[in-house]
């Protein structure tokens, strides 16, 4: 409260301005002011009333002064100049003013004393019209329409409720009141020395332009949900028909610029040579099996054997990778969690984590895993995103797309990055009640392939297939809507190379587990092939058994026996090479795959290294690419943010106000308004118009988030390298709020407050035909018109050449004569509510001593003045006859006075 207006007056028919006042206070046309009348004025403290916004609340003038900081105070004492009303004494006067100057710290006070006067009512004999020190003002009893205007005079007043409608606007011209303008004419101007009375009159205008504005900022801010056309310096920008081959290049201009990021390098496998085995080596290796196949361990021999060409190693990283971490080998290899059920893809990223911890060495520098900073790929692919939607160039990586000679942009929002109104959650509740999911957003990819699958698995369900089935078809028919979104583009790269890097990691985990495992297959065909040696030897021991039982018996000549033995040894042998060698090529080619196993088992450790590091990385920048999708797709829903500013209509004040006093409203047609809307537009989107309310809204997000985002407000940079979805970090719980509604875009109103400084500026001739028709409620009625006819010169400069008077209903016949009617000051202003705009025009005359004054009829003002009188007009014509007791009447007869006509 840099300004107070203070009133004091008496009960009475001054109270009638108070009573007008109060109105206009409700209108909120006019400042807070405090009201004193006689009975709070001899009270201490001073009691008074604080009139605001059309209500009273009871306060003191002490209260008031000493709680707030006042720099000017405006003290304004109304006299009441009409017969039978009593004025205030001047020492209450003086003494209030004496009180506020005393206890406003040093306040500027602006005394003013309002004299309220019509013609033919002569003040009480106590009455005094002006003070040493006061502002004495006068209150001209006229009304019109406009300075330089014709002008109605005021007869006696017939109420409280005539003297304020009149006074009223005139008093708060003088005092300052009038809110939105800056008009206190008095606070600069010297008090006039003497006992000198100026007159005053007050016009006001107030152009509302609250409706017209509501209609013309919801045409320039309409959003629902797609791109405006933006145009700056006459470069062509014009619509993508074809959005699948727009969003597919620049998902692939963002991919190719950062797919080195998601995937690690790889070790090539060395290339080694078969081996073949030689005759000797092979003959050795046939004895050690025959051995082994006599003593009935042709497995460990066949083990021995495959495991010579291992150094152990295999059967280490074996028991490293899948004896530490068995849920973890299931989850990454089979797919699915211990108790069965089919792992989602962060689980797959956790179980990643997991192995790739058991694949350091013990000898190896042990060191905490840190997240891979991947704030570039974020920043680029917002920037991908805003450029399809405002075809501004933001990185030279990822240029606007080009149709023709011109630029292109997506017609939708969900086109780009589909925000919450895209998701899916048409799932029936006892569906979403057994996969355990409500909804699904359009971009997540993984997400709705799991939801998919959940539903696949309940196909056959008797109880709940055939929901499934239809929430699967309604799923199937929503994806293939959304699969030409830049963001859904984006996610199926990304899942893409996840499951690529998961199968690849499956495989080389297969390939390890391999190489630490016994090749079953071939162990049982050695086996077989003992069992044949076994039953081939036995065959053998009974030839020699019945050989050597012959020769004893003498049935044949021990020559020919030892020949048979012989015989028999040596067929047996070569049967079971001859046998050996031929089925020895699979253990043959086992050896060099072994041989080449165990080559390539440092080249799998590596990659399984980083493909487990790639698992992790992809499935955190995958949780992190749905929080920026989120949060990206409820900005490009929206952009501006709500357009929830409204001007509130508080109602119009149809009947009561003087010509003086006029609002009017502005009511332009929708065509015109539709029209200002496209000039505008046309300025306000140009091409990168969504930098600033995105950047806006991330430097934004640390407040938003309170306490817990405080090192986010300090460096906002921090959110883009934030942890994703289900981290609970700062980022993810943003962008939730973005999702849900509860953090919007304050684009709006800053967008709307430069369309008005443009119609203030450079598209002023727009405002012309918004403004072009004016309603004002006049006695009830709503009456259209020009607005020039109704500023009616109020606001606009002061004409030269010309000079206004006063009505000279108060003033002596010398005054008149003596040009002291003259309108000496004319102060001005004007000011802009919205585009609409206020004016005030309060004109003064010169200094007038009180004897210039008439504040009753001639013969009540001066009794004692007997020499000649003014003769008595007849209150009626009558044809050809006078009325009694009066004089012979010449034929002229002046204009009455009570019919408002002054000469």
């Amino acid at each position: 409260m840099s300004e107070l207006t203070v009133f004091l007056a008496p009960r009475g028919i001054a109270e009638g301005v108070k009573d007008v006042l109060k109105d206009l206070s409700a209108a909120q046309l006019i400042e807070p002011f405090i009201w004193i009348d006689d009975d709070g004025a001899a009270k201490n403290p001073v009691e008074a009333v604080r009139v605001e916004r059309g209500s009273e609340y009871d306060t003191t003038l002490q209260e008031v002064v000493s709680t707030h900081r006042i720099d000017v105070l405006r003290l304004g004492v109304l006299v009441p100049l009409i017969g039978g009303e009593d004025p205030l004494d001047t020492g209450v006067e003086r003494r209030i003013a004496e009180l506020a100057t005393s206890t406003s710290g040093g306040a500027r006070v602006v005394r003013v004393r309002l004299l309220l006067a019509r013609p033919g009512s002569a003040p009480t004999a106590d009455a005094v019209c002006a003070l040493d020190g006061w502002h004495n003002v006068l209150v001209a009893p006229e009304d019109a329409r406009g300075p330089g205007m014709g002008h109605v005079a005021l007869g006696p007043a017939t109420g409280p409720a005539d003297l304020g409608r009149f006074a009223a606007p005139v008093v708060a011209g003088v005092t300052g009141l009038w809110s939105d303008v800056e008009h206190a004419p008095l606070d600069d101007k010297p008090v006039l020395p003497g006992h000198l009375v100026r007159i005053a009159r007050s016009f006001y205008r107030r152009l509302d332009t609250s409706v017209a504005e509501d209609s013309l900022r919801g045409k320039i801010l309409a959003q629902e949900g797609g791109f405006p056309l933006p145009r700056e310096n006459g470069a062509p920008v014009t619509y993508i028909n074809d959005v699948a081959l727009a969003t597919r290049s620049m998902a692939d201009a963002l991919w190719r610029k950062h797919a080195g990021v998601l995937r690690g390098p790889r070790l090539a496998y060395e290339v080694i040579d078969s081996q073949r085995v030689g005759f000797w080596d092979a003959l050795r290796m046939f004895f050690s099996f025959l051995w082994a196949a006599l003593r009935n361990a042709p497995s460990a021999w066949y083990a021995r054997v495959v495991n010579s060409v291992s150094t152990g190693v295999a059967n280490a990283v074996h028991a490293t990778v899948f004896g530490a971490a068995p849920s973890a080998y299931e989850v990454v290899v089979k797919g699915r969690t211990s108790q069965g059920d089919r792992a989602s893809w962060s689980e797959i990223g956790y179980a990643s984590e997991q192995l790739g911890g058991t694949m350091d060495s013990p000898g190896d520098d042990q060191h905490h895993a840190a997240r891979v900073d991947l704030s570039d790929l974020w920043q680029d692919y917002s920037r991908a995103a805003l450029t399809l939607a405002d075809a501004g160039a933001r990185s030279a990586d990822l240029p606007p797309v080009q149709v023709g000679a011109s630029r292109g942009i997506l017609r939708r929002a969900s086109d780009a990055v589909p925000g919450p109104s895209e998701r899916f959650d048409q799932i029936p509740g006892i569906v979403a009640a057994t996969v355990g999911t409500h909804s699904v957003d359009a971009t997540d990819t993984l997400g709705i392939r799991e939801l998919r699958d959940k539903l696949g698995a309940l196909d056959q369900d008797p109880n709940i297939g055939l929901e499934a089935r239809r929430t699967g078809a309604a799923l199937d028919e929503w994806q293939r809507r959304g699969s030409n979104s830049f963001g859904v583009v984006v996610g199926q790269r990304i899942a893409g190379q996840f499951y690529a890097t998961f199968q690849e990691v499956r495989e080389l985990l297969a390939r390890l587990r391999a190489a630490g495992e016994e090749p079953v297959e071939g162990s049982r065909r050695h086996k077989t092939l003992a069992r044949w040696a076994q039953i081939t030897f036995a065959l053998l021991v009974l030839v020699i058994a019945v050989s050597a039982v012959a020769i004893a018996q003498d049935w044949l000549v021990w020559w020919q026996g030892a020949l048979v033995i012989l015989t028999a040894i040596v067929l047996w042998i070569v049967g079971l090479v001859i046998v050996f060698m031929r089925s020895q090529q699979e253990l043959f080619q086992q050896l060099n795959k072994r041989k080449k196993g165990i080559a390539d088992l440092e080249v799998d450790q590596a990659n399984l290294r980083s493909g487990l590091r790639d698992l992790d990385r992809l499935a955190s920048a995958y949780s992190q690419y749905l929080v920026w999708s989120r949060a990206l797709g409820a900005f490009l829903a929206e952009p501006l943010g709500p357009d929830e500013v409204r001007t509130p209509h508080d109602g119009r004040i149809a009947w009561g106000l003087p010509k003086s006093t006029a609002i009017g409203y502005a009511s332009p047609h929708s065509e015109e308004v539709s029209t200002a809307a496209e000039y505008l537009r046309q300025d306000l989107f140009g091409m990168g118009w969504l930098t600033s309310s995105w950047e806006r809204l991330l430097g934004s997000a640390g407040t938003s988030l309170g306490i817990e985002g405080r090192d986010i407000a300090a460096n906002p940079a921090v959110l883009w390298s934030e942890a994703g979805s289900g981290s609970g970090s700062p980022l993810e719980r943003w962008s939730a709020a973005l999702f849900a509604g509860t953090v919007t875009s304050t684009g709006a109103a800053l967008m709307w407050d430069k369309a008005r400084a443009n119609l203030l500026g450079p598209k002023s001739e727009l405002v012309r035909s918004l403004v072009g028709t004016i309603d004002v409620e006049v006695d009830g009625m709503t009456r259209s018109t020009s607005i020039d006819e109704f500023i009616a010169g109020v606001g606009e400069e002061r004409p030269s050449g010309r000079t206004d008077h006063f009505d000279r209903g108060v003033l002596t016949d010398s005054a008149t004569t003596g040009g002291l009617t003259a309108v000496k000051d004319d102060v001005r202003h004007r000011s802009y509510a919205g585009i609409g705009s206020v004016s005030v025009v309060t004109q003064f005359s010169d200094g007038l001593s009180v004897d210039n004054l008439q504040l009753a009829p001639a013969a009540v003002a001066d009794a004692h003045v007997s020499q000649w009188d003014v003769p008595a007009f007849p209150t009626a014509h009558a044809s050809g006859s006078a009325p009694s007791g009066a004089a012979g009447v010449d034929s002229f007869e002046p204009p009455r006075a009570e019919e408002g006509f002054r000469f």
